[in-house]
């Protein structure tokens, strides 16, 4: 995969597995496949986390905070929590706009799109893609 590593915050976090979950949902046939992807993404891609995220950490006294790699069990309780309070596309795309990082955004794409197309790509699975774009100004 070749998504940028950049350093996400847990909202972020929570929309990106919100958005894979909804991909699994579109291709049926490649649900699994992309699970297991989806599963290993902490790993492969070292998702990382802002350390603001963790408690007790502050946005006011580090303006930059050092980030932290991603632990597979975090990343399986974060896709458990978009599972529940993202499901659909009603809740996932205020979610998703609400993601104001360029920087977040083009991470998310980047790895929405590895994960879509490590199969087959269905057309609900471009419709996702090509809104993603459109919306946050990708193209």
């Amino acid at each position: 995969m070749s998504s940028p590593r950049v350093p996400l915050t847990r909202i972020e976090l929570v929309a990106l597995a919100g958005l894979l979950h909804e991909l699994g949902r579109a291709d049926p046939n490649g649900a699994a496949s992309q699970a297991n992807a989806a599963i290993d993404l902490a790993d492969e891609l070292s998702l990382l986390r802002e350390r603001d995220d963790e408690p007790g950490g502050s946005p006011y006294r580090n303006p930059q905070p050092p980030a932290s790699p991603l632990t597979a069990e975090e990343w399986l309780a974060i896709r458990a929590s978009a599972a529940r309070s993202l499901a659909g596309r009603e809740p996932l795309r205020p979610a998703l706009r609400a993601i104001k990082r360029p920087e977040a955004r083009r991470a998310i794409h980047a790895i929405a799109y590895d994960i879509a197309t490590h199969a087959h790509i269905t057309p609900e699975e471009w419709n996702w893609l090509a809104w993603l774009e459109e919306e946050w100004s990708l193209r």
